[in-house]
């Protein structure tokens, strides 16, 4: 009741902003479409240190994309959720529309902030573990990008301290 009304008069008020809006029952299966981007494009362009586009413009990245994206949608369905949207199609999509962009992880990197790679990867790789599921790659991009994370922190550490 209460919730609903208040959900749509928020989201009137974002599209009289301009902002694209879809008020929907379930957020969950949202919330996993979510996850199959920023599980794919965060931690390849933030190894890379390339722009969201990288991910298309080369067909070994387009393949890796799309074996991270087969093992989210297999975690987000062996807990009981059905993606909105094809996985394949929503991050060819998302790449498309945001290739110049550089992605919140790399934007991380290079302000020696902490990533969110533990809340994505880490959190989904752990998920299909518990599930018998296999994420290997999901679970590698993670294991990758901690240690990245790890090796830019201590190198920003030196170079404050000099």
């Amino acid at each position: 009741g209460r919730g609903r009304r208040l959900a749509a008069s928020l989201a009137r008020v974002l599209a009289e902003g301009g902002a694209k809006t879809l008020l929907v029952e379930d957020i969950e299966p949202w919330r996993w479409l979510k996850a199959v981007a920023n599980a794919t494009i965060n931690p390849i362009t933030a190894v890379l240190e390339a722009p969201n586009g990288i991910i298309l413009s080369d067909s070994r990245l387009w393949q890796l994309s799309l074996r991270v994206a087969g093992e989210v949608a297999s975690v987000a369905k062996a807990r009981g959720v059905t993606l909105p949207e094809d996985p394949e199609e929503y991050l060819a999509r998302i790449v498309k529309a945001t290739e110049k962009n550089e992605s919140s992880m790399l934007q991380d990197m290079k302000a020696c902030r902490r990533t969110e790679i533990e809340e994505i990867n880490g959190f989904i790789a752990r998920l299909a573990e518990e599930q018998g599921l296999d994420a290997s790659t999901t679970k590698t991009l993670y294991l990758l990008v901690s240690a990245k994370e790890r090796v830019v922190r201590e190198r920003c550490l030196r170079a404050r301290g000099s």
